[in-house]
């Protein structure tokens, strides 16, 4: 809030002026007796700049599910505002209008998409910006599962999705195809058909429908028995398919449990589907054929008693809970780990396990434009908050994330102090030139550069670098007169003298050149010493420069003559690479070979609880080599390492789990790696 004093003005002057004058009478009237006279008094109102307010959100950030807010208004006290919502999902502002200081509240709708959106608050002439998180995609399929006889059939399964959720319609047996409606956003039908069973037993399969399992059971064929020659087949009788179930009830307590009833058919092939009435009454498949057990779960109550069915085969199993023993949950909260301290490099995801009840919802917010929230900024129940710090480029600093009402620290390094030193400071050459060699000396991470404006001196390596590190120069033959040029490496000044020419420079000779060979290969590991024979002719001078930081001139930088160039190859720590030298006039090329890219993963497995949470998997390559990371499953979700080169860590997350065990795998790196989950 920007407070303004207000200096000089002639109607506060004309009040207090009035208001003593008016008291001091009122004391004479009091000790003399005499009366005291009608005045005039002239007052002004407050002026727009005195009355305008400063405001501020009690959040930086609104979840999905919506809920309330305050918006704090700071004005003088005879200062007059009004606040109105722009958009729909902003209403119930109270109050909507007053003066002086006050606290607003409003309540915002619950976000139906899957984008975050913005909305303004417009008080006074001032704009106030509501952001409010996506929604999480969620998908419900309908019917779950279906049972079919030996002929085939095709169906049509509805997906029901938040908009802007993408979703993948999958086959996990061949006998089973996707018609249509293989991918989708938001709502949509898949057309699935399945195979004629040639078989006499009964098969089962399922389909992975946005991120949901849908089974489906269907029969054999039925066969009949040899007839006698001469005679008709007899027709095969279907079996009676009937069904009891044992036990047919359940008590459950009211946080919930688990149970199993044992289903009898009077004939193995025979199909049985299950539904259920009651949204917190889960079975565990939808479909079955034969004899078998039924697991099912049964939801925590938070209200009275309820009653709730399957329909079993036909056969009713009826579940009855008992009522809750308090209104709702008593939420606790707690952090694991409670802080973090980072480098000045920051960190890309760090994990924060947030614990808590079931049905207890949470926020995550920061008020530290360095510390971001990429993941888990709301969540209901155990969830996890993924963060991100950035690079410090100043001194050490300290912020703080409000995680479920608790405090998370976090602390990070300062930027390394920065100062440069270069050995030698100059260097004296004659008129024929040559070459030099600086060495700068500086802290780990410091980074410099050397250049030159001097067209007769060339930085041929170095030209930047980071820590201690050195730069390489040339030097031209002087035609003329004595000369001064500079290099500045690392923001220090390296100056060069050069003597002048001892006699005036003949005329140019006909010079003609060859080098070879004229092209190399070398191997990933890179060489030393080898050599480029340079034939010329009449004495003419010449010189050598490299193209490509990873190619050095170790001597015959210049020379007159027959001579030859030695030139030094780094080792390749990528691909396949090419670079040049410039040899008396001629490209000479390098090819140097690439690493041979092996990938290996620890560990190569990993199981979760239902609650699910994070892993990481460390993948080892040699450098240069890249690879990237994928979930193949909807439930599996790689939050950071999705692509890297060399050595480097992928991290992941596994959702709760609210049905059967289940396995899924990630590729990284060519490696699969196996996920499974209770």
């Amino acid at each position: 809030m920007v407070r303004r004093r207000i200096g000089k003005n002639p109607g506060v002057l004309r009040r207090r002026v009035a208001s003593h004058a008016y008291g001091l009478c009122l004391f004479a009237a009091a000790v003399i007796g005499v009366a005291c006279g009608s005045s005039s008094r002239t007052s002004t109102g407050p002026t727009p700049l005195k009355c305008q307010p400063s405001v501020a959100l009690s959040t930086q950030s609104v979840g999905a599910v919506g809920g309330t807010a305050t918006l704090s208004v700071t004005t003088q006290q005879e200062c007059a505002w009004s606040v109105t919502s722009e958009v729909a999902w902003i209403s119930g502002l109270s109050p909507a209008a007053g003066q002086g200081s006050a606290r607003v509240a409003f309540s915002v709708a619950t976000n139906p998409e899957a984008a975050v959106r913005q909305g303004d608050l417009v008080l006074n002439d001032q704009r106030i910006r509501v952001r409010q998180e996506a929604a999480a995609c969620k998908y419900e399929i309908a019917p779950r599962n279906r049972s079919l006889d030996a002929d085939g059939d095709e169906w049509e399964v509805r997906v029901s999705a938040v908009t802007g959720c993408t979703w993948r319609a999958t086959s996990n047996v061949a006998w089973m195809a996707i018609k249509a409606g293989e991918t989708g956003t938001r709502d949509g039908v898949v057309v699935i058909e399945a195979d004629t069973n040639s078989d006499q037993n009964p098969r089962t399969g399922s389909l992975m429908i946005a991120g949901e399992s849908f089974a489906v059971v269907q029969g054999g064929i039925a066969t009949a028995p040899p007839a006698p020659p001469g005679s008709p087949a007899p027709p095969v009788p279907e079996p009676i398919c009937a069904f009891t179930l044992s036990p047919a009830t359940h008590a459950a307590p009211a946080a919930g449990a688990t149970g199993t009833t044992a289903i009898q058919a009077t004939h193995p092939g025979c199909v049985w589907s299950v539904s259920s009435d009651a949204a917190w009454l889960t079975p565990s498949t939808g479909v079955g054929v034969g004899s078998q057990s039924l697991a099912f779960s049964v939801a925590a109550n938070a209200g009275a008693v309820r009653t709730g069915r399957l329909t079993i085969g036909g056969q009713l199993f009826t579940v009855t809970q008992a009522a809750a023993t308090i209104p709702g949950p008593v939420c606790q909260y707690s952090l694991n780990p409670t802080s973090l301290s980072v480098g000045t490099a920051g960190v890309i995801a760090s994990s924060v396990a947030v614990t808590a009840g079931v049905g207890c919802s949470w926020t995550a917010t920061t008020a530290s434009p360095w510390i971001l929230i990429t993941s888990g900024a709301s969540g209901t129940g155990p969830g996890t908050v993924l963060l991100s710090v950035g690079v410090n480029s100043g001194a050490a600093r300290t912020g703080a994330v409000t995680i479920a009402g608790q405090t998370f620290s976090v602390t990070q390094a300062a930027a390394p102090l920065c100062s440069y030193s270069i050995n030698p400071a100059s260097q004296s050459v004659g008129a024929v030139g040559g070459g030099g060699t600086i060495t700068v000396t500086t802290a780990a991470g410091c980074s410099w550069s050397a250049t030159t404006s001097n067209s007769w001196i060339s930085v041929v390596s170095g030209t930047s670098g980071s820590g201690n590190g050195t730069a390489t120069i040339t030097i031209a033959s002087n035609p003329g007169a004595a000369r001064v040029g500079t290099v500045t490496v690392a923001g220090q000044t390296y100056t060069v003298n050069q003597a002048a020419a001892t006699t005036p420079p003949p005329p140019p000779p006909n010079c003609s050149y060859t080098i070879t060979p004229t092209s190399q290969s070398i191997s990933a590991g890179g060489a030393t010493r080898r050599t480029i024979d340079v034939d010329t002719s009449n004495n003419c001078a010449w010189t050598a420069s490299s193209n490509a930081p990873w190619i050095s001139i170790r001597s015959g930088a210049s020379d007159q003559g027959d001579g030859a160039v030695e030139y030094d190859v780094s080792s390749n720590p990528g691909p396949a690479r090419q670079g040049t030298l410039t040899v008396a006039g001629h490209t000479f090329t390098v090819n140097q070979a690439g690493q041979t890219c092996t990938y290996s993963i620890n560990p190569t497995s990993q199981s979760f609880s239902l609650l699910g949470g994070s892993g990481s998997v460390s993948v080892s390559a040699p450098p240069g080599c890249s690879w990237t990371a994928a979930s193949n499953n909807s439930w599996i979700t790689v939050t950071q390492g999705g692509a890297g080169t060399g050595n480097a860590t992928v991290v992941f997350t596994v959702a709760p789990n609210l049905s059967g065990s289940r396995t899924g795998t990630l590729t990284i790196a060519g490696r699969t790696f196996t996920v499974t989950q209770n």
